[in-house]
């Protein structure tokens, strides 16, 4: 595809000192049209860990390096998933040991891995969905119609900070005991042992899994966190380390603008484009199925901005309710002294 230079276009009066214009550049608002575009000529690298296999939640991530976005603008994207070591690994411990630039995952990881007592902790700076995509789910032959009926059921579980927590607070909500077995297979096994009847549950993104169930005709019934009683956080944030060289930090702004154009772009874009950017852009067996793609993207595509056609935008809010709620519940081992939920993430000027 012919990459389409884009200008910049400054809200601001800013300055300049030539003597030293690096440390003199000021904080610029740039509208949803323009970038900043690069005049290096050799690339950035931005090195990022994916939070799950390829998959339709990277879209606008991919689409941004085959369109050539991050390119015209002085990054080279570096991307790998969890199947290099089976999810041995989580991203965010990635990111904290200073593997990658910036890692996704839920807000939840925050919490539970980041060392807020020191200067290297990690910080959400954009969410990917501003819906909430993650669930969950029950066959519908189970006659499962309610969490209060997942007592004394099995869940397959992944092994991650609250799931346990949140799905049974979910069953008492709804009248239950809270009480079920739970059993963990390897993660990225997980939705296999579900579909063998390993179990009765399964914590599912509706846009992968259960675009998978849908094209393989297996119904689920879903139940969302947060309409059981659990003011369930973002299940898919961008982050990176609270402290970051002046050069990184760059960089990563100038991909978050991009980021910011590429979703605004997807959206206006028919599925079968976005199917076959997808296939084009990378040959993983998860983008061979054209149909399974498809309902992928049709469930996922008016996630990415919220009403406001806006990108990456995160809430005080819905961190604030979410993060109270563990604590009001006790439903997490972390460092209770901190008071105030702002330190897990920052609000970047450039997606103002």
């Amino acid at each position: 595809m012919k990459a389409n230079y884009i200008l910049i276009s400054f809200t601001l009066f800013f300055t300049i000192i030539s003597c030293s214009s690096e440390e003199n550049i000021e904080a610029k608002e740039i509208n949803d049209s323009a970038i900043l575009n690069d005049s290096k000529d050799a690339l950035d690298t931005i090195r990022v860990a994916l939070d799950w296999s390829p998959n339709v939640l990277h879209a606008g991530i991919f689409y941004a390096d085959h369109s050539g976005l991050l390119k015209e603008n002085g990054i080279y994207l570096d991307w790998f998933t969890t199947e290099v070591d089976n999810y041995q690994k989580k991203p965010i411990q990635r990111l904290l040991d200073r593997e990658v630039d910036l890692a996704v995952g839920p807000s939840e990881h925050l919490f539970f891995y980041g060392d807020t007592m020191d200067q290297n902790y990690a910080v959400a700076i954009a969410t990917l969905l501003q819906k909430d995509q993650s669930a969950f789910v029950v066959k519908k032959r189970s006659g499962i119609a309610s969490p209060k009926e997942l007592n004394g059921k099995v869940y397959v579980g992944y092994k991650t900070p609250l799931e346990q927590e949140i799905l049974s607070a979910m069953i008492k909500n709804d009248g239950g005991d809270g009480e079920f077995i739970s059993i963990t297979p390897p993660r990225l096994d997980a939705w296999d042992a579900f579909l063998n009847d390993k179990g009765h549950s399964a914590w599912v993104f509706s846009h992968w899994e259960g675009a998978l169930a849908a094209n393989e005709d297996v119904e689920l019934n879903y139940f969302y966190p947060n309409k059981f009683g659990v003011p369930y956080g973002y299940s898919s944030v961008i982050m990176a380390n609270k402290k970051r060289q002046r050069t990184q930090k760059q960089v990563i702004e100038r991909f978050l603008i991009v980021m910011n154009i590429a979703h605004k772009e997807l959206a206006d874009k028919k599925a079968s484009e976005v199917v076959e950017m997808l296939k084009e852009y990378s040959d993983h067996e998860n983008f061979k199925n054209t149909e399974f793609v498809t309902k992928a993207w049709l469930n996922i595509k008016d996630a990415f901005l919220n009403e406001a056609g806006q990108w990456g935008k995160m809430s005080d809010e819905k961190w604030t309710n979410y993060y109270n709620w563990i604590i009001k519940n006790d439903a997490l081992d972390f460092n209770k002294d901190i008071k105030d939920v702002g330190v897990y993430y920052e609000h970047l000027s450039i997606l103002e």
